[in-house]
């Protein structure tokens, strides 16, 4: 995909990556995550789904530094992303939802979710025209950015879970 974006000319490639790809594997440490952290990939709590955006990730950014030519590459790292499905199948972060409001749900542990609203992933890659480039190690061509609980707040959304 981005050699052919970069072969038709394209200004900027987004890809959604997540938070798994700078988050996890570092085991319990106080620490404000930024664009300049990468996940361990052998790290405590690392599972497949976690290396596997991590070396998507890298693997982008490694294309576009060598051969990207003049494409800017924009990567997004969402948290748990919830909100409406588009058919019959329910993503694993929103089964946290449907167990909760059928009762499947066994218990409620006391810990904290990071949740985004899908539509706001949505709006961030469609409006990634304002990311800007700048600011990603020795590419001066790209950007991190992360998407976090607060996503919906700083974005247009209150708009109802439906």
């Amino acid at each position: 995909m981005l050699r052919a974006a970069s072969d038709a000319g394209v200004k900027r490639v987004v890809l959604t990556s997540a938070f798994h790809a700078v988050g996890f594997g570092h085991g319990r440490i106080d620490h404000t995550f930024t664009e300049d952290d990468w996940s361990v990939l052998d790290g405590p709590g690392m599972d497949t789904y976690g290396k596997s955006k991590i070396l998507a990730e890298r693997a982008a950014w490694d294309f576009v530094r060598t051969a990207g030519g003049s494409t800017e590459l924009t990567t997004l790292l969402p948290v748990a992303v919830m909100g409406p499905i588009m058919g019959s199948d329910i993503s694993g972060a929103n089964h946290i939802i449907q167990r909760s409001l059928d009762g499947a749900m066994p218990g409620y542990p006391n810990m904290y979710i990071p949740i985004v609203d899908v539509r706001d992933v949505d709006d961030r890659t469609c409006g990634c025209d304002d990311c800007g480039g700048g600011g990603r190690g020795a590419n001066p061509r790209g950007h991190r950015r992360a998407c976090d609980g607060n996503e919906a707040d700083r974005h247009h959304s209150q708009r109802p879970f439906r």
